[in-house]
């Protein structure tokens, strides 16, 4: 059964947080997570999908500590398995959409070229992004084959994932200014993003403090213990609020 890279922003969320989905059929999904569940072990999630909201349940069939693990769907019942497929639709359509494009654009003469990327830019964006996902995606597996260190993997891994979350806001940014729509609509999706990867940064350095990988004599700590302070300040506000 196909699997499919899901939306940058969309996410699964499991034993009280959100985690990202690196791909998705309709039997199952690899959920990263930097502490996964052992094999065998009984999942519950929740797909956000879009604007779909989907609860499910699956089992555990592979486990890979500070990475993620594989899930199979289990007892799903017709009404989500339609709305899991709709959404797999989607993918596939816009899939095969930009490969296509990716396709015929070299062999289109430049005049061709230059009025295809003033008539429809965003399907033009679409393409070179989606030939850029699946590049970084080649280049994880290069860089995996190589056994280079985990915690290096999972940097890159982090700053590429970055990098996708961007460019999808980018790309969606482009298509509501072609359809003259709220652009500014998409920039809660930075911000949420900004958040999220400011949490699993700090989880990340409080395991390099207790490694005592990070210590007083580091480079930087002072700055990053005053931009600490005040973050805490802020956020200590908006919960009293």
């Amino acid at each position: 059964m196909p699997r499919f890279p899901v939306a940058p922003q969309d996410y699964a969320i499991h034993t009280g947080r959100s985690w990202r989905i690196r791909n998705l059929s309709l039997s199952g999904a690899f959920i990263e997570d930097r502490e996964p569940l052992e094999s065998g072990k009984t999942v519950y999630l929740e797909l956000h999908l879009g604007q779909e909201r989907i609860p499910c349940q699956g089992i555990v069939r592979r486990s890979v500590p500070r990475e993620g693990m594989g899930v199979q769907f289990e007892n799903i019942g017709p009404e989500t398995k339609d709305r899991l497929e709709r959404y797999l639709n989607t993918l596939e359509k816009s899939a095969a959409h930009a490969t296509a494009a990716a396709q015929v654009a070299p062999s289109l003469p430049e005049e061709e070229v230059a009025e295809e990327a003033e008539t429809s830019p965003s399907q033009a964006l679409a393409a070179r992004l989606h030939n850029l996902g699946a590049e970084l995606r080649a280049l994880e597996e290069d860089i995996k084959a190589g056994q280079v260190d985990v915690r290096v993997l999972q940097e890159f891994r982090e700053s590429v994932d970055q990098i996708r979350v961007t460019a999808w806001v980018v790309q969606q940014w482009t298509e509501l200014q072609a359809q003259k729509g709220d652009a500014y609509s998409v920039l809660p999706l930075l911000t949420k993003e900004r958040i999220r990867r400011a949490a699993q940064l700090t989880e990340t350095l409080n395991l390099d403090i207790d490694a005592s990988e990070v210590t007083f004599e580091t480079e930087g700590i002072e700055k990053l213990h005053r931009a600490v302070e005040g973050l805490y300040y802020r956020l200590a506000r908006l919960f009293k609020t």
